[in-house]
């Protein structure tokens, strides 16, 4: 049957007086930047500071690994950055369905000679090709968005990550000296991709020795590259070492 107006209302009134300790809300990606904001005022009006949102569940292990690294449990790239990189590599998340805005930026670095790695078990459509109302030229012919698309085995991206970092090791793409002087533990990191075979690589993780050493190749010859993932990295039992997978590729490369 369906719950009536009355009825909600006597839910959320007897919810309501639990005491400020008692009562929490959650907000989702869903919802609008006003309407989160008036359900916090509201909490706060309460005598709750209990504000939750998605990212805080749904990227906790971003927030864990990210901390355990760099000391930040959140992104460290600008809007700013993003648009000087020169190589993007998205990992398990699907913008041209959900983040249109940052379509625009990649349809940019495309057009100004940038590359697109797309890691994402799905052939997203939109992540091949991308028609953007925000730009004439896009809209009418589309824009190319993936430079490559790997399509992992779901689950397996610690497996495809150590590739890339294995195929950066022997084409000589590693920045040592970055490692020397800004980093800590990174003998260890080097030291598993090296003694990982290639066909427990691409056994593990499905891709081809051939199409990983083309990412890694994209990657290691880029001036600035920009690693980003969302929830295909963070919904899984080993989503730390997901991240830390994605970090340490990032940090072998100086970024």
């Amino acid at each position: 049957d369906r719950i009536t107006w009355d009825e909600i209302y006597v839910i959320a009134q007897a919810a309501f007086q639990q005491p400020p300790e008692r009562v929490a809300s959650y907000s989702s990606g869903r919802s609008s930047n006003e309407a989160a904001y008036l359900l916090q005022l509201m909490m706060r009006a309460l005598g709750s500071n209990n504000l939750a949102d998605c990212s805080d569940l749904c990227h906790a292990p971003s927030t864990t690994a990210l901390k355990a690294m760099f000391g930040t449990g959140t992104s460290m790239v600008s809007l700013e950055g993003l648009q000087k990189a020169d190589c993007v590599v998205l990992v398990g998340s699907n913008p041209s369905y959900n983040h249109p805005r940052l379509m625009n930026e990649l349809i940019k670095l495309r057009d100004r000679g940038g590359k697109v790695i797309v890691i994402n078990p799905m052939m997203e459509v939109g992540l091949v090709k991308f028609a953007s109302p925000a730009q004439p030229k896009s809209l009418l012919l589309g824009t190319e968005i993936s430079s490559i698309y790997l399509q992992p085995i779901p689950g397996s991206d610690v497996a495809l990550f150590i590739g890339i970092q294995k195929a950066l090791i022997e084409k000589g793409l590693i920045q040592q000296d970055y490692l020397e002087s800004y980093t800590e533990g990174w003998e260890a990191v080097l030291e598993q991709a090296q003694s990982t075979e290639w066909n427990s690589i691409t056994e593990t993780c499905g891709v081809s020795q051939d199409e990983i050493a083309i990412a890694a190749e994209m990657i290691g010859r880029s001036k600035a590259a920009v690693l980003a993932w969302a929830m295909g990295i963070t919904q899984h039992g080993n989503s730390v070492d997901n991240v830390y997978s994605i970090a340490n590729t990032a940090l072998m490369t100086g970024n």
